[in-house]
């Protein structure tokens, strides 16, 4: 619903330590996740680039591998 995504993002944000890392496959850069200062967005046009973000945004976590993609 995108009325509502920008206020639940705002409301995550604001009332728990999540962060909010996205990549948008083949969407472009203006997807309401999208908010620069708040959120980390990515864009991917194919699987390469998607499997490269997914490292970058994943890099420090211990279970994550691009290698069986």
């Amino acid at each position: 619903d995108g009325e509502r995504l920008p206020r639940i993002i705002e409301r995550i944000l604001d009332e728990s330590p999540v962060m909010i890392h996205t990549i948008g496959f083949d969407i472009g850069m203006g997807h309401t996740l999208n908010q620069p200062g708040l959120t980390s967005y990515r864009t991917a046009r194919n699987f390469s680039e998607l499997t490269r973000g997914l490292g970058e945004v994943l890099a420090e976590s211990d279970s994550f591998s691009t290698d069986g993609l």
